[in-house]
């Protein structure tokens, strides 16, 4: 329930507020804005749980309860005609006129649209949003406080008026702790429901893209064998011609050498995301720098019983490791066969 009795904020419409309760101080002075501050904090704003509960109807829209809202509507108004009589609105911006008819279709708009489809009822007036509703006031009315607004030299625009000095009333807390009240969830749940959420978008997502990765990978490792029984075999038919020709062996009949395949800029395998807090897995810095996180792409040295991969961050022939882009990092793996030199 509200600290104040709803009805006896000396609100009875926008104009007559701001004239005779709000312009009456000066926004520049101290102990003015303080007064300010209590006549807009206990507005009457939207109705609470409480008061829905107690019976209290919001349904006049002639005679609306949200006081708050009504003048936050009017001032949207007020601001259009200010740009307008000023020569202040953007390129293609609607003038007050049109703006002030688009708002009375809005309306007709609403109460013909159908919300229940079964019964055809359609939405009542009073259900409108307070902010897309047409004004109360008249033309006539914005003419008065236009006259009135371009007298002071405390405010800036027309939303001046509240937004210089507060943006809620005392209503709207109260709502806003009517719902925190009603939705709280106990820390144990959160966390379960987080998890559950974390788990089914890890199987759309993640699961996914490391799949495809790890696929990635086997085609490319399946490659860089193929490449290396090319050479092997290169090499025994080389053997075997140097045989036919009366050379001599070079050694086992087939030695390739010193050299290697090479893979540049492979990308470490990516391991599916663990739904653990501060796991391995998750996103994040890359984890051989941070020592937590991360699931970028690191490019690795790489060796297995079959061939030699090395990473490097150039071409030359100083092989460091070489951190990678994010998630494309793979795309600028190059398989090479290098023979290094004597000094090497």
């Amino acid at each position: 329930m509200s600290n104040h009795i709803r009805k006896k904020d000396n609100f009875d419409n926008t104009k007559n507020y701001i004239l005779n309760q709000l312009f009456i101080y000066d926004y520049s002075d101290s102990n003015d804005v303080e007064i300010l501050k209590k006549k807009l904090f206990v507005l009457d704003g939207p109705l609470t749980e409480k008061e829905k509960k107690d019976g209290t109807p919001d349904t006049d829209v002639e005679n609306p309860m949200d006081h708050w809202h009504t003048l936050q509507n009017d001032l949207v108004y007020l601001d259009k005609y200010i740009r307008t009589h000023e020569g202040k609105l953007e390129e293609e911006e609607r003038p007050f006129d049109k703006f002030w008819d688009e708002r009375i279709k809005q309306k007709e708009v609403w109460i013909n649209t159908i919300k229940d489809k079964e019964s055809g009822e359609k939405y009542k007036d009073y259900e409108q949003p307070y902010m897309n509703r047409p004004t109360l006031l008249s033309k006539d009315d914005f003419s008065e406080l236009y006259n009135e607004f371009k007298q002071r030299d405390d405010l800036d625009s027309a939303f001046d008026i509240t937004k210089k000095i507060t943006s809620e009333c005392i209503d709207q807390q109260i709502v806003k702790q009517e719902h925190q009240v009603e939705n709280h969830v106990p820390a144990n749940e959160v966390e379960d429901n987080l998890k559950v959420e974390a788990e089914k978008k890890k199987k759309e997502d993640d699961d996914l893209y490391v799949s495809e990765m790890r696929g990635i990978h086997a085609e490319l490792d399946n490659i860089v064998k193929y490449c290396l029984e090319e050479i092997i075999i290169e090499a025994i038919e080389d053997n075997q011609e140097e045989e036919e020709n009366g050379e001599e062996e070079n050694g086992n009949g087939f030695d390739i050498g010193e050299g290697h395949i090479l893979v540049l800029y492979k990308p470490q395998i990516r391991k599916y995301v663990e739904v653990v807090e501060n796991h391995g897995s998750h996103k994040g810095p890359v984890i051989e720098q941070t020592g937590e996180g991360g699931y970028r792409f690191n490019v690795y040295e790489y060796k297995d019983d079959d061939f030699s991969i090395f990473a490097s961050s150039s071409g030359d022939s100083d092989w460091v490791n070489y951190v990678g882009d994010l998630e494309n990092s793979w795309m600028e793996a190059t398989i090479t066969y290098y023979v290094p030199d004597e000094e090497d």
